[in-house]
């Protein structure tokens, strides 16, 4: 059953003597009576709704008629001459969009269908609330404005980097401006939303609950321009050539991922370059880092919109990617800085009412008065209606109108007409049929000043996102509430606010409240729609969004008089070589004399050039100038912001004393200047998360051993206890094991504290060696006499113990020397072992395909060298003798559970391992015995996989002799000879080099099947009607299946297929931060389709075309590359769905544990999960196209792929 809208339950505004009151949205109608006037228009008109346009119908269309709404909206705009009255500070650059997947199904959208043409565009990134002369970094939601110069007239895509808006109606605009602007009886704060009105009017307003969650995360602190989202916020429509609409939502994702500062960071980001994000964007594009985004679309039916628990036209709502997944589409680079600032930048003028045809607006409130309010503001911030014919506003392709004259008109236009129809000039311009055509909507309802009762759910969402943060970005969030409300005077508005935060989280309205100092905390503010418990949305996070890449960061070196000039050339060299940029830094800008001898020139000097604008740094001094800089205020603040703000710090020895000054710890960050790839891996994860100081609550228990352990560290050279709590360490991305110091770091430690009790012990001995020669001097001749004779009769009883004891000495040292000879043999059979995987990999890299490599159980990532060999399955073994059965298409004998109740069940705590009983299906209720699941996690059962292997022996080559149709010229007769195999373990695809991929990628004759466990795959199949030639269809399907996941991983790496271009994804087969899962449907009559089909097309392995009632149909989910925790375990969830032909659920399982193993083979295998469902059709059963849904969420790497596939029941 389709879920419902939430339904408010507060009746419309009504007049009454109460001074406040409802409407059927949940929105304050606050009335006049007491001290309070009737509001009234300019024109002295009693207002009786300040909060409504006037629409057609509750979700309708707002009308033109509405001359309120245009009142305020016309005096709002025309505020401020000639500065934006919003997003008045801004950044801007040229670039293209290409187009790389056509929506030709769902528009005629030549800017969306035309895929490899690029379109010039030209880019605006700004701040809100802040005017022109502001600063780049404060806290608040950035412009991400888009200029698309199409074949068909300019498309404005005008949004923000945060989904969702603080209003759900355009006639509350100008209110929330005025709001958050500077005080006017005051004039500040500038750039700031921590003040009364603001939390005044959030804290009235509760359908901005949601936009507060975002405005207070570290989405609004970002590190760079070239690092944040972008969003279109609404739902516009895609009409076709036919007039049918499709709704999008527009996404824009960075190429470098996500990256936030942190809030100190930010803070001395706006004193030390006010600038610094126009700068960045300006430097990285003048180096030729051009900065990148996907373009990725939202498509949704108006039916399944219906099906929403909300509203998505109300704008403060995101619509989840677990609900409606992305789609990548296309990407935007930005390649060119503009010509002049004012007249590009400041001059052009974006407005959301320019579309193309194709594309339409849906009936969101907000989007309805922004159409209007674009357009009037630039009327006179641009001095009239000619502004379109500014450069940067005109459009690339021709135009032409019959609007004449006006302020700052250009042109000259020549004829008699200007006007139309007219039949006096022949080259008058006339309407066309291609033209922009709206959709042709049924909207029906009373007009009136309403609100949708479905807009009244204000808090749900705000949970969802709250409680899908990690606790890091959690705690951050709180930090940021305290702060703003800490500056806000009147306590009820304080109050106020913390009483809407118990309807988010009461964890979080606690913390808020104790860091107020609130002594008891308010009730929970009313509302119309009780919050819902939704599922997590992993998406909104910025933990674990980042890419650890170095290109385009930027890294500052340190140096003074004496520095090692070997050591800056050879960071500085391969810094740039990995694609960052570096900056010199020196105590005086003409720089500094180095070892050799020469001159080296400063790019910055230390008291100007914090560490605050660098991603990392390095530390490179002689002993005298790290001495001396030790004293000085700016080099010990350089070196412990960037211990403070989590950047990597490279250090010598002459930096010592500087980095115990600054009380820098040793931790994976901190890593020797000589060791320039330690650098440089720790400089590109800057993984280390920041927490509250004292605050361990939200430390996982890695986090509190890594703590510990720098304690630790800090203790033995002499810091403060406590430093340590200011960090701890995210799980991801650790290139060193985890968290630990790298080897250099912990030698360092271990010498440092020999060094310290080699002084305390010699300290120690000085005095008591004087005391002794004082006593002996004082001695008699008759005493020394008596002692020598004392020592005579001693060593006489002496000797035996002596004999004895030199005999011991002689066994210990035999019992040594065997034993550095078994080291030894140990030692060199361990060598031989590397020398043999190096000339493999030598091998591999000579055929042209370069593997990558698993880093120390925590990381894959693509190796452009091995760094080091791969574990062999022999290794494996013997390092982990329980999973010597471990496969990776592990379902040998599979127990197929059917529970009686009509709930989809599985096996928890599955593991993968050969030999785990342990596993039993989880209980429920819910849909229908005919979708069933099972797990792959029984035992072994070494006869049936005997018998299943004698089955798969037979046929399968009779089948290879045989093949035809579209498979038919690949050469598959390696394919039977590996089906005899008794002793293959892995589907190991792997191509023979990049970019050798051609158009017809199923064809085996690209595998490297050099190892199949067909005797597993065989019994799962033959358990299920499986048998002779069709085995041998199933088995190629999964050779398909390995082939295509490992590709699409490799495309995340910038791997090409034969043609050119990204290997594809698909709606089953998606991959991400080179993660990739794919979902298959199947049935044995499907796949006897597919087996014959043409030979010119290339079937869709991942969809089953016909099940017959009756027949029986198997979900299967395979992910290849999963991340591995410190156990070498991956652990991944899923959320599976069963749609029906109408939407609604047959199956809805959320947060099932679907796969959890110890991987220790290479990273190109393919795994299937324990999760699959078989579904049974049945008579009752509507026919049409059903829809799995299958949601795999990487737990590790905070990645989730949607899957989706579909089937036809006849």
């Amino acid at each position: 059953m389709a879920a419902s809208k939430p339904t408010g339950k507060r009746a419309p505004a009504t007049p009454s003597a109460d001074r406040d009151s409802r409407g059927q949205g949940d929105e304050l109608h606050q009335l006049a009576g007491g001290a309070h006037p009737v509001l009234t228009s300019n024109q002295g008109i009693p207002v009786a709704d300040n909060q409504n346009s006037l629409r057609q119908g509750p979700r309708g269309p707002t009308l033109l008629e509405d001359f309120l709404l245009r009142e305020k909206i016309t005096h709002f705009d025309h505020e401020r001459i000639p500065e934006r009255i919003v997003h008045a500070r801004g950044s801007a650059a040229h670039g293209y969009f290409e187009l790389t997947r056509s929506l030709g199904k769902v528009t005629r959208a030549k800017i969306l269908t035309e895929v490899g043409v690029k379109t010039p565009v030209f880019t605006r990134f700004s701040t809100v609330a802040g005017g022109a002369g502001s600063v780049d970094t404060p806290r608040d939601v950035r412009g991400f404005a888009v200029k698309f110069y199409t074949r068909e007239g300019n498309w404005d895509l005008v949004g923000n980097n945060i989904p969702v808006f603080f209003i759900q109606d355009a006639i509350n605009f100008p209110d929330l401006i005025h709001a958050v602007k500077m005080e006017p009886d005051r004039a500040f704060p500038q750039a700031a939303s921590a003040h009364d009105t603001f939390w005044d009017f959030v804290s009235l307003m509760p359908e901005s609950m949601h936009m507060i969650m975002w405005a207070m995360s570290d989405r609004t602190i970002p590190r760079s321009l070239r690092t944040i989202e972008g969003f279109g916020i609404h739902s516009f429509r895609l009409l076709d050539e036919e007039g049918n609409s499709t709704f999008v939502k527009f996404h824009w994702r960075p190429k470098l991922g996500l990256q936030s500062t942190i809030w100190d960071e930010a803070l001395k980001l706006q004193a030390a370059d006010n600038d610094f994000h126009r700068r960045d964007l300006f430097e990285a594009i003048q180096r030729g880092d051009f900065p990148e985004w996907e373009l990725a679309v939202q498509l949704f039916s108006e039916e399944q919109a219906d099906g929403f628990p909300f509203d998505h036209l109300d704008p403060t709502k995101i619509i989840p990617e677990s609900l409606v997944p992305l789609q990548v589409i296309g990407r935007m680079v930005l390649d060119r800085w503009p010509d002049n600032f004012f007249a590009e930048t400041e001059q052009v003028a974006f407005c959301p009412a320019n579309v193309p045809p194709g594309i339409d607006f849906s009936n969101d409130p907000l989007l309805q008065g922004r159409l209007f309010s674009y357009l009037d503001t630039q009327l006179i911030r641009l001095g009239g209606p000619n502004f379109h014919q500014i450069p940067i506003n005109a459009p690339k392709c021709p135009f032409a109108n019959h609007q004449r004259d006006g302020h700052m008109q250009m042109q000259v236009p020549k004829g008699r007409v200007a006007y139309d129809p007219s039949s006096l000039q022949e080259d008058s311009p006339r309407e066309t049929p291609a033209g922009f055509r709206s959709h042709a909507s049924a909207d029906d309802g009373r007009k009136g000043r309403t609100r949708a009762e479905s807009f009244a759910d204000h808090y749900s969402q705000a949970r969802m996102f709250f409680r899908s943060l990690e606790k890091p970005e959690q705690a951050h969030l709180a930090s940021a509430l305290v702060f703003e409300l800490s500056k806000v005077e009147t306590e009820k508005v304080r109050v106020r606010t913390v009483s809407h935060l118990r309807n988010i989280d009461e964890g979080l309205a606690k913390r808020v409240a104790d860091g107020l100092a609130l002594r008891t905390l308010p009730d929970p503010a009313p509302t119309a729609t009780p919050a819902q418990d939704l599922p997590a949305a992993p998406e909104v996070r910025v933990i674990g969004r980042n890419k650890p890449v170095l290109q385009g960061r930027c890294i500052g070196i340190l140096f003074d008089e004496g520095s090692d000039a070997r050591v800056i050339a050879n960071l500085r060299k391969a810094t740039e070589k990995a694609g960052a940029s570096v900056k010199l830094v020196a105590p005086k800008v003409g720089g500094a004399t180095l070892s050799d001898g020469k001159v080296q020139a400063a790019d910055g000097q230390l008291a100007g050039t914090p560490s605050v604008i660098f991603d990392a740094i390095a530390v490179v001094l002689s002993a005298d100038a790290g001495k001396a800089l030790a004293k000085e205020a700016a080099a010990v603040g350089f070196v412990s912001d960037a211990w403070a703000h989590l950047k990597a710090i490279a250090s010598d020895e002459g930096a010592q004393a500087l980095l115990k000054a600054a009380r820098v710890g040793n931790d994976a960050g901190t890593v020797e200047a000589e060791d320039s790839n330690a650098f440089l891996t720790a400089a590109a994860t800057r993984q280390r998360i920041p927490m509250p100081r004292g605050d361990k609550s939200a430390y996982t228990d890695k986090q509190k051993r890594q703590a510990e352990h720098i304690e630790q560290s800090e203790r033995e050279r002499g810091a403060s206890e406590g430093t340590a709590e200011r960090i701890a360490w995210a799980t991801v991305n650790k290139q060193d094991g985890g968290g630990k110091r790298s080897g250099s770091a912990r030698k360092a430690t271990k010498k440092a504290a020999r060094k310290t009790t080699a002084k305390k012990a010699s300290a120690s001995k000085a005095p008591a060696k004087k005391v002794a020669k004082k006593t002996a001097a004082k001695k008699t001749p008759a005493k020394k006499a008596a002692t020598r004779k004392t020592a005579a009769k001693k060593a006489v009883k002496k000797a035996p113990a002596k004999k004895a004891a030199a005999s011991k000495a002689t066994k210990k040292t035999a019992s040594r020397s065997t034993a550095a000879k078994k080291a030894a043999k140990t030692r060199a059979a361990k060598k031989a072992v590397r020398k043999t995987a190096a000339k493999k990999a030598a091998r591999t890299r000579a055929g042209g395909h370069v593997p990558r490599v698993r880093q120390q159980g925590l990381q894959l990532s693509y190796a452009r060298r091995p760094q080091q060999p791969v574990m062999t399955r022999l290794q494996a073994q013997r390092r982990h003798p329980d999973l010597r059965q471990q496969c990776a298409i592990d379902m040998c004998s599979p127990v197929r559970h059917r529970p009686s109740s009509r709930r989809a069940s599985n096996a928890t705590g599955g593991t993968g391992q050969a030999g785990d009983s342990s596993a039993a299906p989880a209980a429920g209720n819910g849909t229908g015995r005919r979708a069933k699941v099972a797990a792959s996690t029984s035992p072994r059962s070494a006869a049936g996989c005997r018998a299943a292997s004698s089955t798969a022996n037979g046929p399968e080559k009779d089948s290879a002799s045989r093949m035809k149709g579209w498979w038919g010229s690949c050469g598959h007769s390696h394919l039977a000879s590996v089906a005899a195999d008794s002793n293959g373990v892995d589907i190991l695809p792997v191509p023979s080099r990049p970019g050798s991929i051609s158009r017809g990628s199923t064809c085996s004759a690209l595998l490297l099947l050099r190892r199949s466990r067909l005797r597993d795959t065989a019994a799962f199949a033959a358990g299920r009607g499986y048998q002779g030639e069709s085995l041998m269809r199933w088995t190629y399907a999964l050779a398909m299946m390995a082939l295509m996941l490992p590709l699409s991983t490799f495309a995340s790496d910038g791997w090409i297929n034969g043609d050119g271009k990204p290997v594809p994804q698909t709606d089953a087969i998606k991959s991400r931060e080179v993660f990739a899962a794919s979902l298959l449907v199947t049935s044995d009559a499907d796949w006897q389709a597919k087996w014959e089909a043409p030979a010119d097309t290339t079937p869709n392995f991942t969809e089953a075309s016909d099940v017959q009632l009756g027949g029986e149909l198997f979900v299967l989910t395979f992910l290849s590359n999963p991340q591995l925790g410190e156990d070498g375990a991956a652990k991944v969830h899923c959320d599976v769905r069963m749609l029906r032909p109408d939407g609604s659920a047959s199956v809805d399982e959320r947060d099932v544990l679907c796969f959890t193993a110890a991987l220790p083979g290479p990273p190109t295998l393919l795994y299937m999960t324990n999760l699959h469902l078989s579904f049974v059709a049945e008579a009752g059963d509507p026919k049409g196209t059903w829809t799995a849904q299958m949601a795999v969420r990487d737990l590790l790497r905070n990645v989730s792929l949607p899957l989706q596939a579909r089937f036809d029941v006849r």
